[in-house]
């Protein structure tokens, strides 16, 4: 995970969607769910395991992605938004707006979160960060880290040292935007959001990588500490 950040604003701006190309993206998108699968399962991968797992030969799967980064750049997309979704769902759950996509993430997580969900609708995973205070979206992360569904896949940042440092940035741009803090934050109120960032960043890390498990009883406790420890604005 990224180290903790301040914006401007504090609020996320739609990211640029993930270049794809117009060819046949069914198959790129079945070879994406048949890598991610495999690096969830085994935790490393190189191109050759790659094609290996996708049912095609090397050089089918570079047609798609010419290099290792291009491959990891595009799983580490593919994550970035399904979390986008589900955090947009999580930060709903806290605040009554319907984000655009349904998603389970942050259902039950708080106290009467997800109770009596509208359907959803069109309001954009932006706008939906946008109409939340920091501590709701920084309690919203929380929930999540508890209850996503999470492998070795989703620690994609970490799968080649060599690019770490590349990934580790897109993944940062990514954050930036869930988890700003607007300019004028108090120094107090900055560390509390960092500690909550802290508490579901090592979730999401011990989750991911299979030393951790959350139930249902340890996320309400845990929304509740998070809820006490931000105060009134959360």
């Amino acid at each position: 995970m990224p180290s903790f950040r301040s914006t401007a604003s504090g609020v996320p701006t739609a990211r640029s969607a993930s270049t794809r190309p117009a060819h046949r993206p069914s198959a790129r998108e079945a070879m994406l769910d048949a890598v991610e699968a495999h690096l969830g399962a085994d935790g490393t991968l190189s191109l050759d395991s790659a094609a290996r797992a996708a049912g095609v030969t090397k050089p089918g799967l570079m047609y798609h992605f010419a290099t290792k980064e291009q491959l990891l750049t595009a799983i580490l997309d593919r994550l970035a938004d399904r979390y986008e979704r589900e955090m947009a769902g999580a930060v709903s759950a806290l605040t009554g707006t319907v984000s655009a996509e349904k998603t389970g993430a942050g259902a039950g997580a708080g106290a009467g979160a997800g109770a009596g969900a509208a359907p959803a609708s069109s309001v954009p995973a932006d706008r939906v960060f946008a109409e939340a205070t920091a501590s709701q979206r920084f309690l919203a992360y929380l929930d999540w880290a508890c209850q996503a569904p999470l492998s070795p896949a989703d620690l994609v940042i970490f799968a080649d040292p060599k690019l770490r440092v590349a990934l580790t940035e897109r993944w940062r741009e990514c954050v930036d935007r869930w988890l700003g803090v607007p300019a004028g934050t108090s120094a107090s109120h900055r560390r509390r959001l960092l500690a909550v960032r802290l508490m579901a960043d090592g979730l999401w890390f011990d989750r991911a990588s299979g030393l951790l498990e959350t139930s249902a009883a340890d996320a309400e406790s845990l929304h509740a500490l998070a809820r006490d420890l931000l105060g009134a604005d959360s």
